[in-house]
């Protein structure tokens, strides 16, 4: 199973688809097997994926030809993000007839390329675009699995020479610990890490909740992770947080407060000698009715990076910065632009001590697979022109999510989580 880990690397150069068939044309005359197929069809209705894989099952053990069945089958792995199942259902489809059906390669290239098996992801991706059957997503998707399946089968043969270290035990447990941040004396750590959420009455809705911990180094190692406390953990989510270099405040992502202007805001939270403070949600500019959320502030605090689905991104989420004026005052965010921010989806900015250096996780730019970690660098000192961001590379970047990517004062250390597979899962 796939957990979000937190990673250390030591740098040494810091630079859904378905097929919906009539039941006429189904490929079986096996009244048993379209008997469990229809089951499934319900279950499917009803999100119940795991049943209806059940069922799928029965259908082609009644009649291992069931061509639908096997498409179905894929369709459910899909839901369960469960892709080495879903790529071996749509290579059984194929095996007994479909190939009437081209999407199936289609399926089957997502499949391969979200299990890091990229020649097969090319060879169908590749089949599916001659078949020239496809919708225009389709086509920019087959296009892209081709492009990003080439930069990592070349990233695989040149691996960067840095060696990513899962964090330990007094970090990561079984469940998902991510966007990490260090203090300027490496002696502390915060990250976020998603939890069981305790059922209090009939409204809870949701089976978990991220909440903010926190770490100290003793001996060179670190203490077992703990709640930051009360002040700023609550019932919702908390998570996403930076610490300032001076260690006297955090910024975070805090979601369904009373005082949130949107479902996620971005709040502040100061340490004193009584602990941390109850946070302020930080107001307009910043937060609007949209979401405000996974903040960066410069090692100066003039500047606070931040994502958001407001008006003017390009794609579902973008990086934003607004800056500091001579009142102390927040101006009204800028978006990245081009240079940064894809159609797809960016995500975790970190603003490198010399301001000029951004890292972040995108799916939009080539990558490997998921969220990848890429850096650029400003230039003419504006904070909209960036250079072509470059892929960090293979091992950092792998066919998982890579996101949370920070580095310490010294620049010669990285932070980061992924949900590659580990010993915790």
């Amino acid at each position: 199973m796939l957990r979000n880990n937190i990673y250390l690397i030591i740098i040494f150069l810091v630079t859904n688809n378905v097929i919906y068939v009539n039941s006429q044309t189904l490929s079986t005359k096996s009244k048993k097997a379209i008997n469990y197929y229809d089951l499934a069809m319900q279950n499917m209705n009803y999100q119940d994926y795991s049943n209806a894989i059940e069922m799928l099952k029965a259908a082609v053990q009644a009649d291992p030809k069931f061509t639908e069945a096997w498409l179905l089958m894929a369709d459910a792995y899909e839901y369960l993000k469960e892709y080495t199942k879903m790529a071996d259902a749509c290579q059984k489809a194929l095996d007994v007839g479909a190939d009437k059906y081209p999407v199936t390669y289609f399926f089957s290239a997502q499949a391969f390329f979200k299990i890091g098996k990229y020649s097969e992801a090319i060879e169908k991706a590749n089949i599916f675009l001659n078949k020239k059957q496809y919708t225009p997503d389709q086509k920019k998707e087959s296009e892209k699995i081709i492009r990003n399946s080439t930069f990592a089968l070349n990233a695989l043969a040149n691996p960067v020479p840095y060696n990513p270290i899962n964090i330990g035990d007094s970090i990561n447990t079984e469940n998902d610990e991510y966007w990490p941040s260090i203090s300027a004396d490496e002696n502390t750590i915060v990250f976020t890490r998603l939890i069981p959420k305790i059922k209090t009455d009939m409204l809870t809705l949701y089976k978990y909740q991220e909440d903010i911990f926190i770490s100290k180094k003793k001996n060179d190692k670190w203490t077992l992770a703990k709640e930051i406390g009360s002040s700023i953990n609550t019932s919702q989510n908390e998570g996403s947080e930076c610490i300032t270099s001076d260690g006297r405040f955090m910024y975070f992502t805090a979601c369904n407060r009373p005082d949130g202007k949107g479902k996620c805001d971005i709040y502040v939270s100061e340490y004193t000698t009584n602990g941390w403070l109850p946070a302020e949600n930080i107001g307009s500019p910043i937060n609007t009715e949209f979401n405000e959320k996974q903040p960066s502030l410069s090692a100066d605090g003039g500047l606070l990076f931040f994502v958001s689905n407001r008006p003017g991104s390009k794609g579902n989420y973008d990086i934003w910065v607004s800056q500091l004026d001579e009142n102390n005052k927040w101006t009204e965010p800028v978006n990245l632009g081009d240079s940064i921010n894809t159609e797809d989806d960016e995500q975790s900015p970190f603003i490198h001590p010399d301001k000029h250096t951004l890292y972040f996780s995108s799916n939009g730019w080539t990558s490997m697979g998921g969220y990848d970690v890429f850096v650029s660098y400003m230039k003419n000192n504006s904070l909209t022109s960036w250079t072509k961001p470059k892929n960090l590379g293979y091992p950092i970047n792998t066919n998982s999510d890579e996101i949370g990517f920070s580095v310490n004062a010294k620049g010669n250390m990285a932070f980061f989580s992924s949900n590659r597979i580990s010993e915790k899962g």
